[in-house]
């Protein structure tokens, strides 16, 4: 059964997700886009999550301004393809590539050089030096 629901994760830096999703790849950031595709049609939001492949029903990922300025993320996990290109049901991939895209900016505000490695856990690890 198909269904709308929320990623457990706010975004508050939308350049950070861009920089996430290019990581990701097969996504990408439409700012402005006000609507986003799923089973039933379409629903309402701020920006969208796109696949960059597309097919004929082409599910996205809609980014809702919150009170607290934040974003949410509302999707319909139905699409295997979305499914799997964020990382599963808790979207555990883009949740880890946004939060390593966040401190990565935030090391290069302060002066920091960047660099990073995957674990063979699949963990990111970031080392920040001067």
């Amino acid at each position: 059964m198909s269904h709308v629901t929320k990623i457990a994760l706010k975004i508050t830096d939308l350049d950070a997700l861009e920089a996430a999703l290019k990581r990701i790849g097969g996504l990408e950031l439409r700012r402005g886009q006000n609507t986003y595709e799923w089973y039933s049609g379409k629903g309402v939001c701020d920006h969208a999550i796109v696949q960059t492949k597309k097919l004929a029903l082409n599910y996205e990922i809609g980014l809702k301004k919150a009170e607290d300025g934040s974003y949410e993320l509302m999707w319909d996990p139905y699409d295997t393809r979305l499914l799997n290109a964020v990382g599963g049901l808790d979207a555990r991939g883009l949740r880890r590539e946004y939060a390593a895209s966040v401190a990565t900016r935030q090391f290069y505000t302060q002066g920091y050089q960047v660099s990073r490695s995957i674990t063979a856990k699949g963990e990111i690890v970031l080392e920040a030096s001067r």
